[in-house]
């Protein structure tokens, strides 16, 4: 439901105009940080697929959906953009995961954030300690003719 909402959102904004040029932020940081928490929750008991609040489509599924609501898209891509963080990934996280740290109590929340964190520890932070958010934008230019 939350997918098609977006989707819905977004051709309406588009409907706006007849010629559209977007870029989408996404990060792929919150797929990796989706598994982790996932297989984290699960240890607890607990389902953390089912609060799963993020969606990354992939070029080709969001080409579908626009066409789908009667948009030609001209190009669409994924653009990376690391991004360096100005702290830790725990905080990070404890910003942009609330909805996964929510479902454990709240004095247990710092650690499973730290859990998440050490397990995108080698992907996600250099050798000095920087961390960065492995952030990407889907750009598209789509239109609906007339």
């Amino acid at each position: 439901k939350v997918i098609e909402e977006q989707i819905v959102v977004l051709t309406e904004y588009i409907d706006a105009d007849a010629k559209y040029q977007r870029g989408i932020p996404l990060v792929r940081d919150g797929a990796m940080s989706r598994e982790e928490f996932g297989e984290r929750a699960a240890a607890r008991g607990i389902d953390g697929q089912a609060v799963n609040p993020w969606y990354f489509p992939t070029p080709e599924d969001y080409r579908r959906r626009l066409e789908a609501r009667g948009f030609e898209v001209q190009s669409i891509a994924l653009i990376d953009r690391p991004t360096p963080l100005p702290g830790a990934m725990a905080d990070w996280l404890e910003t942009f995961a609330e909805t996964f740290l929510k479902l454990v109590p709240a004095e247990a929340r710092a650690s499973l954030a730290a859990e998440v964190s050490e397990a995108l520890r080698p992907t996600h932070c250099d050798a000095e300690g920087r961390w960065t958010a492995d952030y990407v934008r889907l750009r598209f230019s789509a239109r609906k003719p007339a």
